[in-house]
């Protein structure tokens, strides 16, 4: 949702940037019927919107991320009314302080903020009340945790009742709902066995290792966010980070393949996919739209149609998980009658920085029942279009 403001002056790169919802963007919304903006106004958008956590608003004249999440609690009853209050102020300024303007997001020239950069504010709402279904997150404060966690797909999460205050983690202190909060975002812990193919295995005054820095791959979500919202413009945060961190908003596959049958035919699958907005499903799953091509080379066949797919990508950084399924359809030709098949696909792979490649598996089933069933088997590779 984008909210137009009408304003007398402005920095030029706010009235340079491309809107957002289309694949291909629209003409330039300042222009008038002979592509010149009216004089003296300037046109300020703030684009809203959800992810599957919390809520945004990015301005693109004042420069500014606002992320703010919802939580809702429910403490014990050993906790009086003035012991709940303190507890969630603690909470409040654990996230706000820990996560708020750590590092700026940056973007090429001719994109909003190019210059300046954007500010990140994260903002934490409190209501001492059940979420009755609402957007956020359940906040099972307990007295007999220790540790917290943190439940994505049901939205809940778990903490002590000592955590208003930082815990002692051996070589440092660290704020704890400050930690959960980072897996609300969909970052993983980095102190675990298996992060030791990933980033931050070693970093432990990470906040989600077992200090309280957030680097700049910690705000890579903030800036997935903007990505998806304006076409064309990529953010990045400012500072080491990685772009095999980054959820890509449009992705070309290729895929060479062979089917498995006693005559093994040489296949090459092409599909071209985007995000479908920034509220991943359960918090874990990207859905993606897109379109396919299968060219059979011995024969010349060729079937296409649109496509649905379900990334996995979270889990064990940089492994990766791609399930997809659609309706391509393949033309009549003298030797055989026309077919539309669904495909069946699962992909496990590997990401890097802009692409990532893996094995697939696909499986065609003719809803005609002119063709018989058909395996196939190919490496994936996968490139971000969004450089």
């Amino acid at each position: 949702m984008e909210q137009t403001i009408h304003r007398k002056s402005a920095t030029a790169e706010s009235s340079s940037r491309q809107k957002n919802g289309s694949f291909f963007p629209p003409a330039h919304e300042h222009a008038g019927f002979f592509g010149k903006a009216p004089p003296a106004v300037i046109q300020r958008t703030v684009h809203s919107g959800e992810d599957h956590a919390g809520n945004y608003q990015f301005d693109d004249a004042a420069c500014t991320l606002n992320y703010s999440q919802d939580w809702y609690y429910q403490f014990p009853s050993s906790m009086n009314a003035s012991q709940q209050t303190a507890y969630m102020t603690a909470a409040e300024n654990q996230v706000e302080t820990v996560w708020s303007r750590k590092h700026k997001l940056r973007t090429s020239s001719g994109c909003p903020c190019s210059a300046s950069g954007v500010d990140v504010n994260v903002n934490l709402n409190n209501h001492n009340e059940p979420r009755r279904d609402r957007h956020g997150f359940d906040v099972n404060v307990e007295q007999s945790s220790t540790t917290g966690f943190t439940n994505q797909p049901t939205r809940t999460i778990t903490l002590a009742d000592t955590h208003d205050v930082p815990v002692n983690m051996g070589a440092q202190t660290q704020q704890r709902i400050a930690h959960e909060f980072g897996h609300t975002l969909g970052i993983t812990d980095e102190y675990v066995g298996w992060a030791a193919l990933g980033f931050g295995h070693s970093d432990r005054t990470s906040i989600m290792h077992s200090g309280d820095d957030v680097r700049p791959r910690h705000y890579q979500h903030f800036a997935d966010l903007i990505s998806n919202e304006l076409e064309g413009c990529i953010y990045r945060p400012e500072g080491f980070s990685s772009r095999a961190l980054a959820n890509p908003v449009t992705q070309l596959g290729i895929t060479p393949a062979i089917t498995l049958s006693e005559d093994p035919e040489f296949v090459i699958d092409l599909r071209l996919s985007r995000r479908i907005g920034s509220s991943d499903i359960l918090g874990l799953v990207t859905p993606r739209a897109g379109f396919e091509m299968m060219l059979n080379t011995g024969s010349g066949n060729l079937m296409f149609g649109p496509t649905l797919d379900f990334s996995l990508n979270r889990l064990a950084h940089p492994l990766y998980v791609d399930i997809g399924t659609g309706l391509l359809y393949d033309p009549e030709d003298p030797r055989r009658p026309e077919s539309l098949n669904i495909p069946l696909s699962a992909t496990v792979g590997v990401r890097w920085s802009g692409f990532s490649a893996g094995v697939n598996y696909t499986g065609l089933i003719d809803v005609l029942g002119n063709s018989p069933y058909t395996h196939l088997l190919g490496v994936n590779l996968q490139f971000d279009l969004d450089r």
